[in-house]
């Protein structure tokens, strides 16, 4: 018996009446040459009957084995026409198999998937990375080597997010589940056979009790970080932080022509007003609302990226302010309760707490370790100076606000890693100074230094000509003061990558900006190799107020 290639078994018939044929005619010969011509006559009128009656049987055999396979096939389909999940057999180069169930056809919404190439289905589909780590799986399972319960168990496609089409000419976010079964013939791994499962409901429970769980844990935690923070400074900065984003709404909201200078200048201004959000709840250690400022951040960076913009162009960053102003919306509501509980529990509340120097330096203290664990480095902060809750409130607004962005400034481009440090001589952890004097005429002095590597004045260069700041010619005549103040432009960074603590080009200006509207003046000193210093000073209450109205009053 022989197997075709269509899966038809048939018994060798037609090699039967070949032979027969083939002895009919030998005696046919045999008795021509006796000159037995009537007998001769008989034989082969004999021979021809029987040849018709063995292809009569023939094609009988073949009908019944033909109708067998076709019924075979009809049963196959019915079978996947039922089954409730996606089913087909993948081949080596990554073709899928002429026959598929028909759930398949739906999941991925088209019929023409005998002969598809599995890996061009999914690029439209998955990330790329996705794509990738697909392709390289497959080709783990075409291995006889490598144990099959073994990679298995790693599979990567378990639970994929794929986006397909919806029915009304866009995409759906959908998960689909890809489980590989290898198929043998003679002891080789031919095909695999994947079932693909929409498991999109239970994939999205199990996202929102991953969420409920987070916000459960995260509003413990909140109660906890809210318990140490003093009632008073707490609230100013959740009320400052909502004005903040009111502002920025309001700025969504007025109209502006595409691409208009004054659209881009206020894309900037956005972007100091969410900075500076970021870098007080971190340091007050609202991580939180820090990390959900961020990813606001992040929208807003996309948009400053683009060539052109309208006002159309703001709606996800408008979605996610409201976002922003729900959570900072329910952080009040819990700081007030908080507040509840502590006067509940005093026997004598004696009115607002008193924050003294020392839990300002604490918070700062904190907030550098933790930037620091970040990036892997470690650093030290001693804080000197005047009790800075005897400072007025504008001011002190002011200078939480600078050393919150010079401490995440000086980590990420300054403080070097312990191994680095201790090769250089320097201690394992980066040293950090912040001193704010007061002056007899009022004034507030602040210096902020660190031991860290200091400014490049040719990395300065190179990043001016990258980002089209200076040309060529002017950045190599650039004097050392002329380069150090582009560290305070928009959008100057030398850092390449952008992440929770830099890369933006945002924090330094952002000191610029507030130290200016303050009537003050900042400055920076560099010391190559061995750390950097800026220098920040601040008018009394009444200069700074007189500084301001004449210049709002011309801009009315």
């Amino acid at each position: 018996m022989w197997r075709l290639g269509n899966g038809i078994w048939r018994e060798p018939v037609p090699v039967v009446g070949l032979l027969l044929s083939v002895q009919f005619g030998l005696l046919s010969f045999v008795l021509y040459q006796s000159r037995e011509h009537a007998a001769l006559a008989w034989v082969q009128a004999g021979g021809a009957l029987l040849s018709v009656f063995v292809l009569l049987g023939v094609a009988v055999h073949f009908r019944r084995q033909y109708s067998d396979a076709s019924r075979r096939l009809s049963e196959t389909d019915a079978v996947l026409a039922t089954i409730g999940e996606g089913l087909f057999l993948l081949e080596r180069d990554g073709r899928m198999a002429p026959r598929q169930s028909s759930t398949l056809e739906r999941i991925f919404g088209r019929a023409d998937l005998a002969q598809a190439d599995f890996f061009s289905l999914l690029r439209d589909r998955v990330t790329e990375k996705t794509l990738a780590v697909a392709k390289d799986y497959v080709e783990l399972l075409f291995q006889d080597r490598v144990h099959e319960k073994l990679v298995t168990t790693v599979n990567p496609l378990d639970a994929v997010e794929v986006h397909l089409p919806d029915g009304q000419g866009g995409l759906q976010a959908r998960y689909l589940e890809f489980r590989f079964s290898r198929v043998r013939s003679d002891g080789r791994i031919r095909q695999l056979l994947v079932t693909v499962g929409d498991i999109t409901r239970r994939a999205q429970l199990e996202r929102e009790l991953q969420r409920s769980e987070e916000r459960a844990s995260g509003q413990l935690e909140l109660m906890v970080q809210l318990a140490h923070l003093d009632s008073a400074e707490l609230m100013g900065f959740l009320q400052r932080a909502a004005a903040a984003l009111e502002q920025v709404n309001a700025e969504l909201r007025s109209p502006l022509p595409r691409g208009s200078q004054e659209l881009r200048g206020k894309t900037e201004a956005m972007a100091r007003t969410l900075h500076a959000i970021k870098g007080d709840a971190g340091g007050l250690g609202l991580n939180s609302l820090a990390a959900a400022v961020h990813e606001a951040e992040d929208e807003l960076q996309l948009l400053r990226a683009r060539r052109s913009l309208g006002g159309g162009d703001f709606l996800k960053l408008a979605v996610r302010l409201k976002t922003l102003f729900a959570r900072i919306e329910a952080m009040q509501d819990m700081a007030l309760r908080v507040m509840e509980l502590r006067d509940a529990g005093a026997v004598s509340p004696d009115g607002p707490t008193r924050v003294p120097s020392v839990a300002f330096a604490l918070r700062w203290r904190d907030f550098a370790r933790t930037i620091a664990a970040r990036h892997g480095k470690k650093v030290e902060l001693v804080y000197r100076g005047v009790d800075l809750a005897e400072v007025d409130p504008a001011r002190r607004e002011a200078l939480v606000t600078i050393v919150n962005q010079f401490i995440r400034n000086a980590i990420v481009h300054g403080i070097e890693p312990p191994t680095q440090r201790i090769r250089m001589g320097k201690p394992g952890a980066g040293q950090i100074e912040v001193h704010v004097a007061e002056k007899s005429d009022r004034s507030l002095d602040l210096r902020f230094g660190d031991d860290g590597a200091g400014l490049s004045l040719d990395r300065l260069r190179a990043q001016a000509v990258q980002r089209g700041m200076l040309s060529p010619g002017t950045a190599g005549a650039a004097d050392a003061r002329r380069l150090l103040n582009l560290i305070f432009a928009a959008g100057f960074s030398t850092r390449q990558q952008v992440d929770e603590d830099g890369g933006r080009g945002a924090g330094l200006n952002l000191v610029r900006v507030r130290v200016a509207h303050l009537g003050g003046r900042v400055s920076v000193g560099n010391r190559p190799g061995e750390g950097c210093e800026f220098h920040v000073g601040l008018p009394p209450v009444r200069c700074a107020r007189a500084m301001r109205e004449p210049a709002e009053g011309r801009r009315a």
